[in-house]
């Protein structure tokens, strides 16, 4: 059993010894506990838990298709991964689209600072005004690149302005 397992077993006892019921969105509730912290160096290998089964290649699409910044689930479909069908299923959408979900924040956080965009002869339409996005994940591999001892070398996925139209905040 690796490090990280035995964090992880710790864990699951104090939620078992000390945990609070809580009521959450599936309605099978939960016990919890606050503030429990696990620490993973990455130099220790990738942090996947030993003790349960894990579906590997589930986790590799998905990541992937978030590091795409995509918000349609065509992609997983077309790679055999079903994991965001029941919340998509329960959203009543049926355009494939999930909302700005992960991949959209990652790689395209809409900011409130607006960039012009002149028409060119391939897009004659545009000339418009548009949002400015930062690409998190770009700046993230930039960084690590040129300044890896940063304390700012992190990612969100949580954008609260946008939480309304997303199938699973």
């Amino acid at each position: 059993m690796n490090n990280l397992d035995k964090q992880y077993q710790s864990l699951l006892q104090d939620i078992l010894d000390n945990g609070v019921e809580k009521k959450d969105r599936t309605g099978t509730g939960t016990k919890s506990i606050f503030g429990y912290t696990i620490r993973h160096n990455m130099q220790d290998g990738f942090p996947l838990l030993t003790t349960k089964k894990m579906a590997w290649k589930q986790i590799v699409t998905e990541l992937l298709w978030f590091l795409r910044g995509d918000t349609n689930i065509k992609f997983l479909h077309d790679n055999n991964c079903h994991i965001w069908d029941g919340d998509y299923a329960k959203s009543g959408r049926t355009d494939g689209e999930l909302g700005p979900i992960y991949g959209k924040q990652w790689r395209s956080w809409e900011t409130r600072e607006w960039v012009h965009l002149p028409a060119t002869d391939e897009r004659p339409e545009m000339d418009a005004l548009m949002p400015a996005h930062i690409d998190q994940i770009a700046n993230l591999i930039r960084d690590l690149k040129t300044n890896p001892d940063s304390r700012r070398l992190m990612v969100n996925a949580w954008n609260v302005g946008e939480l309304d139209q997303m199938v699973l905040p």
